[in-house]
């Protein structure tokens, strides 16, 4: 059974004072809450004794009103103020609003301890503790008599009766229902809305979402990779339970775990008929793809994204659920696809992607797929978009777009440049096992100096002077003329854009009528 303020000042040893709210004398006291904290309501429940030191007290009469006010939106109990030398007075204003809001408060000596009010709450809580403690047992005891077949929101169900709260359970970021949960009502989901508005840093562990002086919902953070938020609506047969409403945010973590792993083998089917599509052999006993995804591939893109570790792939794909993003990703060798929908430029898609992989990600984008078939040639597209991304300096960019070589548009055209000034040079590497491609990129690199060149290479200076000098044999460009230099400088670049982070795309020798030529997949 818990105590009531007038049952507290009765208790003589205390040598508590009544200052002011005395028509509050009735009210109940579920904790005492110590905090000099100069807005103590977000660590608050409801029904608290909260103790404050008198010389944390704001010593304006605005600020003591504000503060009160504030105490009672978040449904404080009574406020005790440890009396010391450096206490302010309460202003009369002050008095006055504790009367108005019928908000008692109470005034300690210095000389007595905030132990022993604890202790005198504490031992009138036992009974309400053994309470909550049963209902802490059966909150997690939805989650082992989980039955076969049970869905999220049959969970969400279990928890409100255990609550005696309407429980949601929405993204932190969009407000978006999760696990099954309904919509929240128009008013409660403003609330939340400005009271997240107003924070600049990580989802606070708990949002309390007052309506006209009475705490209307509260929101609980819930321990997920992705930010999510538990909201207890208020209940007329039940208060709010802040340490029991953390134990269900707790559950719900558990809960939302479960249901991505089952999401995630749900995905490996879809995940294995998109690497079939991007040209690997179909995987001995992979059972057939579900066929949703077909009906989007019509305006989908493929991003080719670089390899990320387990968790940020994960969180991306959690991400893109939670906005409802039709996607697939595979990951191989050094890159991330990911099949995307709804990933036109300028699209908030795309910011999803770059804040899940990390804002240096270079990301390249291909033109709409509009068939399966055409899986192969998207992915082409994907990884010159990468290129030019990582030329231009740029994170993300799509296929069309141009970067430092406006001439070079597409990788036929980038094939083109590579074989009419490079190909003899490649040809020659091939076959004899040099490096001359190797070394003239280098002289390039460092802005056509023989002796850094030789450095980075290890090699003599006159080994990078015999080079270049073959070079220009086989090219018919010589690197000291500006008009060939500018051609050789180009030809080097639209190389870089076909081989650039994309495994599978550095140039292959292949005979032809006896010679080598340049071939790109």
């Amino acid at each position: 059974m818990t105590l009531r303020v007038g049952e507290l000042l009765a208790r003589p040893h205390l040598q508590i004072e009544l200052v002011a709210g005395e028509a509050g004398i009735d009210r109940r006291i579920t904790w005492a809450h110590a905090s000099d904290l100069a807005d103590p309501w977000d660590w608050l429940a409801g029904g608290e004794l909260l103790m404050k030191n008198g010389r944390s007290l704001p010593r304006s009469a605005q600020g003591q009103v504000a503060f009160l006010e504030g105490l009672a939106a978040a449904e404080v109990t009574a406020l005790v103020i440890g009396n010391d030398p450096m206490t302010p007075p309460l202003a009369r204003r002050a008095v006055r609003r504790a009367d108005e809001l019928a908000l008692p408060v109470l005034r300690i000596p210095y000389s007595m301890s905030f132990i022993a009010v604890t202790r005198a709450v504490a031992d009138a809580a036992v009974e309400e503790q053994s309470r909550r403690m049963v209902r802490i047992e059966r909150i997690y005891a939805t989650l082992r008599a989980r039955p076969p077949g049970a869905t999220p929101g049959s969970f969400v169900s279990r928890l409100e009766r255990e609550l005696g709260h309407r429980v949601h359970l929405v993204d932190a970021a969009t407000l978006r229902p999760v696990l099954g949960t309904k919509a929240l009502a128009p008013e409660v989901l403003h609330l939340l809305a400005a009271a997240l508005a107003t924070r600049t840093t990580e989802v606070p562990a708990v949002v309390h979402l007052p309506d006209r002086s009475r705490r209307a919902a509260v929101a609980i953070s819930v321990p997920f990779d992705e930010p999510t938020l538990l909201v207890a609506e208020r209940s007329d047969r039940r208060g709010f339970d802040l340490s029991t409403l953390h134990h269900a945010a707790a559950a719900a973590a558990v809960e939302a775990a479960h249901h991505a792993l089952v999401e995630d083998l749900n995905a490996q089917a879809e995940a294995a008929e998109l690497a079939e599509l991007l040209g690997h052999r179909r995987s001995p006993g992979r059972p057939d793809a579900p066929a949703g995804w077909r009906s989007s591939v019509a305006t989908a893109r493929l991003a080719a994204a670089p390899m990320s570790d387990a968790l940020r792939q994960r969180r991306l794909a959690l991400g893109l659920r939670r906005r409802g993003v039709t996607h697939i990703m595979v990951a191989e060798h050094d890159t991330l696809w990911v099949l995307l929908d709804g990933a036109d430029p300028g699209s908030p898609v795309i910011d999803v992607v770059r804040a899940r992989l990390g804002e240096g990600a270079v990301i390249g984008i291909s033109d709409p797929v509009g068939v399966p078939t055409r899986m192969p040639e998207a992915a082409r597209e994907a990884r010159f978009a990468r290129g030019i991304a990582s030329q231009r300096g740029a994170g993300v960019a799509y296929f069309g777009e141009t970067g430092r070589l406006p001439a070079v548009q597409d990788p036929a055209a980038a094939r083109a440049v590579v074989e009419g000034v490079l190909g003899a040079v490649l040809a020659y590497d091939a076959a004899h096992g040099t490096d001359l491609f190797v070394s003239l990129e280098a002289f390039l690199e460092h802005k056509r100096s023989w002796n850094r060149t030789a450095s980075a290479l290890r090699v003599h200076r006159q080994t990078v002077i015999y080079r270049m000098k073959r070079v220009a044999a086989l090219t018919g460009r010589d690197v000291s003329e500006t008009s060939d230099l500018a051609e050789l400088w180009l030809a080097v670049s639209a190389h870089r854009l076909l081989t650039d982070g994309a495994s599978g795309l550095g140039p292959r020798r292949r005979a032809e009528d006896g010679r080598g030529s340049l071939s790109y997949s």
